[in-house]
């Protein structure tokens, strides 16, 4: 939005940006989460399917399985949900040249199934949210499931601080953390 554009960075509030918590498309963020915390304690044997629902354009762009590079994964929600399923984590290394042909993600991104739901296009285009509801079914017959609308929904905020944190030491180093830090807060 333009106006944006002309706001002198010292004025910009913050709090109107999400926080991308996970290296995948911000189109993936909920699912991603929802696989971690879904996923905790699971194998990959135990997991029949994983039924992944989020808006319909998303389910379009992301549903790619090809991983020809590190990009093409960070745009592959098959492949974001089925590394962190099978990690339990979702970070840089997790997309590196050699985390993206690991033959364990790959085959656990076959049990991924992506769905577009027209109620979430609809709820995104309303709130500027990227929500997605994952249920996870078990060979045991039972079935794991959740939503979010947000990736950073029900986090308290030591834990969303926490968070951008870790993300300004990564990309910036630590002498960085503590003044991009404050000029955030």
């Amino acid at each position: 939005e333009p106006h944006h554009l002309d706001t002198p960075p010292a004025e910009i509030d913050l709090t109107a940006y999400a926080l991308k918590l996970y290296p995948a498309n911000f189109g993936a963020q909920c699912a991603v989460r929802l696989a971690i915390e879904l996923g905790a304690g699971l194998t990959p044997d135990r997991i029949a399917r994983a039924a992944v629902s989020v808006k319909s354009s998303s389910a379009a762009s992301l549903s790619t399985r090809a991983l020809p590079t590190h990009v093409a994964a960070r745009f592959s929600l098959p492949y974001a949900v089925a590394s962190a399923l099978l990690r339990g984590r979702s970070v840089l290394q997790d997309y590196s040249d050699a985390a993206i042909r690991d033959p364990a993600v790959l085959a656990l991104m076959d049990k991924v199934e992506i769905a577009g739901d027209d109620a979430l296009e609809a709820r995104h285009h309303a709130s500027g949210v990227f929500p997605a509801r994952l249920a996870l079914h078990l060979t045991d017959g039972t079935v794991r499931q959740g939503a979010l609308d947000s990736p950073q929904e029900g986090l308290a905020p030591a834990d969303l601080n926490a968070a951008f944190a870790a993300k300004i030491r990564a990309l910036a180093g630590e002498a960085a953390e503590a003044p991009l830090a404050a000029l955030a807060s």
